[in-house]
């Protein structure tokens, strides 16, 4: 994704549909579920890409409460149609027993400042 200053902002219209989901590991099972969700993530790029799917970036808190996944798509309708395929349906069963708490928060890029950003 490309730096922005609030000059140069890309209006919500026409960013990509960002998906911010926090997941908390039931006690103990922070790296497998770290494993398993790369894995999944490599096993389904490809046809997650035919969806409309763009790429996530997965960071782990530095106290190992919780894994955040961003998760980009190219429309709202482009994730609802994955959302409903069954490869990733099986997905979200077989994380489901190594997880507490999970939580998905739909967000568009207001703003983006300064030229060192990593990501």
């Amino acid at each position: 994704m490309s730096n922005h200053d609030s000059s140069s902002a890309t209006p919500a219209a026409q960013s990509p549909y960002i998906l911010v989901n926090r997941f908390v590991p039931k006690a103990g099972m922070m790296d497998h579920f770290i494993t398993l969700q790369m894995a999944e993530t490599e096993k389904m790029q490809d046809t997650a890409k035919q969806y409309g799917w763009l790429g996530n970036q997965l960071y782990r808190a530095l106290d190992d409460s919780s894994v955040t996944v961003v998760t980009f798509f190219t429309s709202r309708s482009s994730q609802r149609q994955w959302a409903d395929y069954p490869g990733f349906t099986d997905h979200l069963e077989r994380i489901r027993p190594l997880l507490q708490q999970v939580d998905s928060v739909p967000c568009a890029l207001a703003a983006s400042y300064g030229d060192e950003l990593p990501v």
